[in-house]
């Protein structure tokens, strides 16, 4: 018998979505040309439930067939940045971060109703679509008067089998998951980022 989940892998998205904007601040552009071009063309994955992985390995979301959590493994910084297919990114380990969000959303519900994006200027999504490491920090404009405003840290994935969860920042990370797809499709890669990987202790120990 199959495991019941609380929320499945895939569902559509609910209708009629308020786009968010900061309490006081107006509707960041570039989150209002992603979401409007959303509209028009939606991603592969916005359908998709955003995925909160913890250390339970996440119990109450369905994940894809061939997700390989690796829960007997050491965890390992990987000594290179890699480039991730934005495709094979599955959800956050944390969404302190992002507004509004109710375990369960889509990809899409968070674009429209959950990402505030402060900070997020055009040089944002230069930086977030090209090669330079995500190891630095991004071009952004701090609002002095919102804490949130500030992108502390480098961009971190961590990697389960063949899929990834944003580790650290995940604002950045699915805006990026966007601004590449909507530019590149299917193949889009967000290039030079760090990624934390799981790995067996033992040879077969999976």
């Amino acid at each position: 018998m199959s495991p019941a989940y609380k929320f499945p892998w895939k569902r559509a998205s609910r209708e009629d979505l308020s786009p968010y904007a900061y309490p006081g601040r107006p509707q960041n552009k570039i989150l209002t040309s992603i979401r409007e071009k959303e509209k028009a063309n939606p991603a592969p994955f916005s359908d998709r439930t955003l995925i909160r992985m913890d250390n339970s390995g996440a119990p109450d979301f369905e994940k894809p067939f061939n997700f390989t959590p690796f829960l007997r493994a050491d965890w390992v910084e990987s000594t290179e940045n890699l480039n991730i297919p934005v495709c094979q990114i599955l959800g956050c380990h944390s969404t302190n971060n992002l507004d509004n969000y109710q375990p369960g959303d889509t990809f899409k519900e968070v674009l429209f109703e959950s990402l505030h994006g402060l900070g997020i200027i055009e040089e944002s999504s230069k930086f977030l679509v090209g090669p330079a490491s995500k190891d630095i920090e991004m071009p952004h404009v701090r609002d002095p008067e919102v804490p949130k405003s500030g992108s502390h840290g480098p961009l971190i994935l961590s990697q389960y089998g063949d899929w990834f969860f944003i580790k650290n920042g995940q604002q950045r990370g699915i805006i990026a998951m966007y601004l590449i797809w909507q530019k590149y499709g299917d193949k889009g890669l967000l290039k030079n980022v760090k990624v934390n990987s799981y790995i067996p202790k033992h040879a077969g120990d999976v």
